[in-house]
């Protein structure tokens, strides 16, 4: 490191080093030649005594002169360069704390956040006089501790160790550019760039990174400097919930999966729902690997239910439980669209849809959860489609303006919808209209085949949630009906479920924003397919309904954190009072009360919450009444007990523009202040020349 002086004038007082190589110049002695007589041993002996005395005068003069130029390079006061710019020790520091979920894990020293937040406070406490800080707490986002650039003293440091985490990820580029803006207003120079965190960086974004690094150039930073916490560590918990996607109804028994991390032989986890352990299952994956779990559950009364996948406490307690909200519906309000009807089974063949969902009957008031109301394409008017939670278009026929786009509205809002057709009068309609409209390829062809040349059917994803949990034998006396007549769909986009021994696809489903939709090229008649007339094709039919209606808020029950919790309301009786959001942890925790707003969206009030940054349950509360629950999940990313390591991220940065990183984890919090001034010479140069001086006195008293 560099060496600097804080009085360089003062170096001149060096040249007194002179002095003493004068005076001894000048106190030579001259030596003169006078007879005597014989004295030959007299003589060597004088002459080795000579020698000896010229030695120790030079070394005499060596440390007269090295005693002299010690003091004057003292008073200029040399300062072995520190981290911080510039020579004054003042420093405007900017502490980026990783406040994001791992650093919540536990070890040997207690919570790494914890950790780097002491270090910070003991670092800021040291520092000199002059300087000042801003600190950033970098989760998910970039959030400024100070509102301004503050003086660095104990009180700044007992708000640090006030801080607390969030059960976030860390978004590092987020963070340098934030710290950018800052930097701008330092008034010590460049600002110097700290990043305490554990370096569980799980995601890079080079593109965001070397923008960030861009920023940091322009106000004259070119170096990040790195501290990390913590030790990678053995960690099992859960990563991910995975609900059906389809409806379920009370008394339905279905599997939850979850994903599991595991961190010892034969981990147990158990699945609660309403607070009541319903299930359990072991791990039989390695220790470190990730396994998956399924939970046979039976689907309790109507409505929302909290559940949790849980396992014992590990170091790491943010995914030892990950919370859920389960919806079973008590009904679907389907709309059945159809055309003209012609024949016994309607048009379209849209009766073999009704005794499928409805085996009573439309508005039958029976066991089956589908409520179904028939429409003809005609008769459709706007209020059928807003009442709908799932809407089937049967060979319907074109479908006005208006109607198309409440349609297009009600998908995209979250509904589902079925698009069967087979009627080859609605080619036209089906290119330029419907298809375009969700996205899909529009140019479709007809197959027409005889009777002998009809092709069979192939289940192509057998483990989607329209065809999973059923047997073998099910699914094969499915593949055996036969089709005739259809469309020829180009798959563009489209999840592909079924198609025909040609590859023709039979079946596709897409989504609209938040609404999902299916696609059946062909109708029901028999001149079509005798699909209908397949023993699976009324629970064939009922799961392709529960899966596409499924999607109606199931998103909104299940988020993660850095969202913002949302609710669709009923009505407005609710909205009396101010409504709020309770925040209520998954294991015991006390409820926090935080700040929610209501906006009109499509006519309807939608609650929304501020941003979550803690895991949990968030209980919409509006007019004194809990309107809605929504499960807030932390991200699996963050269960990974691997830690980057400070030089393999400052090679990244270095990639990214940092060239100059520095990783300062051996540093004390103690030593930091230090570490930025530098180190002042003039003591120890000060001390070397005492000691020279003392040694010169006692070589001299020696020769006298």
């Amino acid at each position: 490191m560099p060496i600097s002086f804080l009085n360089p004038a003062l170096l001149f007082g060096a040249l007194a080093a002179a002095v003493p190589i004068v005076l001894h110049l000048l106190s030579r002695r001259r030596v003169r030649d006078i007879p005597f007589s014989d004295l030959r041993f007299l003589e060597e002996v004088q002459i080795q005594r000579s020698r000896s005395v010229g030695l120790r005068r030079l070394l005499l003069l060596l440390l007269r002169v090295l005693a002299i130029l010690l003091i004057a390079l003292a008073v200029a006061r040399p300062r072995l360069a520190g981290i911080a710019p510039g020579d004054s020790g003042r420093v405007s520091l900017l502490m980026i704390i990783d406040a994001s979920a791992s650093m919540q894990t536990v070890g040997e020293e207690g919570a790494r956040f914890a950790s780097a937040t002491d270090y910070a406070a003991t670092a800021i406490e040291a520092l000199p006089g002059g300087s000042e800080i801003q600190m950033i707490l970098a989760a998910d986002d970039a959030r400024v501790v100070f509102g301004d650039w503050t003086r660095a003293d104990a009180a700044v440091a007992d708000v640090l160790r006030g801080l607390e985490p969030t059960d976030c990820g860390f978004d590092l580029p987020a963070a340098l550019s934030s710290a950018a803006r800052w930097a701008q207003d330092a008034r010590n120079g460049p600002a110097v760039v700290v990043v305490l965190s554990d370096l569980q960086l799980t995601t890079w974004d080079d593109t965001r990174m070397e923008a960030a690094a861009t920023e940091l150039e322009a106000v004259g930073i070119d170096r990040v400097l790195l501290h990390r916490f913590g030790e990678e560590t053995v960690n099992g918990g859960v990563r991910d919930v995975r609900l059906p996607l389809r409806a379920v109804q009370q008394g339905e028994t279905f599997n939850l999966r979850a994903e599991v991390l595991v961190a010892h032989p034969s981990q147990s986890f158990w699945l609660e729902l309403d607070g009541e352990r319903v299930a359990e299952a072991v791990t039989t994956a390695a220790v470190g690997d990730v396994d998956s779990l399924l939970f046979a559950v039976t689907a309790p009364a109507a409505g929302l239910h909290t559940g949790l996948v849980a396992t014992d406490a590990d170091p790491f307690s943010v995914d030892d439980d990950r919370p859920f909200v389960l919806g079973v519906r008590d009904s679907i309000e389907v709309l059945l669209v159809h055309g003209p009807d012609r024949g016994a089974v309607g048009g379209g063949g849209w009766l073999y849809w009704l005794n499928a969902l409805s085996p009573m009957g439309e508005d039958a008031d029976d066991a089956s959860v589908f409520r179904v109301t028939t429409r003809s394409g005609d008769r459709l008017g706007t209020g059928d489609l807003e009442r709908a939670d799932l809407m089937i278009f049967l060979d319907s026929g074109p479908l006005g303006r208006t109607t198309t786009d409440v349609l297009e509205r009600r998908l995209r809002a979250g509904a589902g919808a079925v698009f069967q057709f087979g009627d080859y009068n609605l080619s036209g309609y089906l290119s330029a209209t419907l298809l375009p409209l969700l996205g899909v390829d529009g140019d479709i062809g007809y197959r027409n085949r005889s009777e002998t040349g009809a092709e069979s059917a192939r289940v192509v994803d057998r483990n989607h949630p329209v065809f999973d949990g059923l047997r073998t034998a099910s699914t094969e006396t499915l593949e055996r009906s036969l089709w005739r007549r259809h469309f020829a769909l180009a798959d563009s986009g489209l999840a592909v479920l079924m198609t025909g021994q040609s590859g023709t696809p039979l079946l596709a489903t897409g989504a609209l924003d938040r609404g999902r939709f299916a696609l059946l090229p062909f109708n029901l008649l028999p001149g079509s397919t005798d699909l209908a007339r397949n023993p699976m094709f009324l629970p064939f039919a009922q799961r392709l309904a529960a899966f596409l209606a499924g999607g109606i808020g199931a998103d909104e029950m299940n988020i993660a954190v850095s969202a913002p919790p949302r609710l669709a309301l009923d009505g407005d009786d609710a909205l009396g009072d101010t409504p709020f959001l309770l925040r209520r942890g998954t294991r015991g925790a006390v409820d926090e009360r935080l700040s929610a707003r209501v906006a009109w969206v499509d006519g309807k009030p939608v609650m929304t919450g501020e941003t979550a940054r803690r895991k949990g349950y968030y209980l919409f509360v509006a007019g004194g009444d809990t309107a809605g629950v929504v499960a807030v999940a932390s991200p699996p990313a963050e269960g990974d007990p691997r830690l980057q390591t400070p030089d393999t991220v400052l090679e990244t940065l270095a990639d990214a523009g940092f060239e100059a990183g520095l990783d300062i984890s051996s540093i004390a919090a103690t030593g930091f202040a230090s570490a930025l001034r530098g180190r002042e010479l003039a003591p120890i140069l000060l001390l070397s020349a005492i000691l020279l001086l003392l040694a010169e006195t006692a070589i001299s008293r020696r020769a006298g």
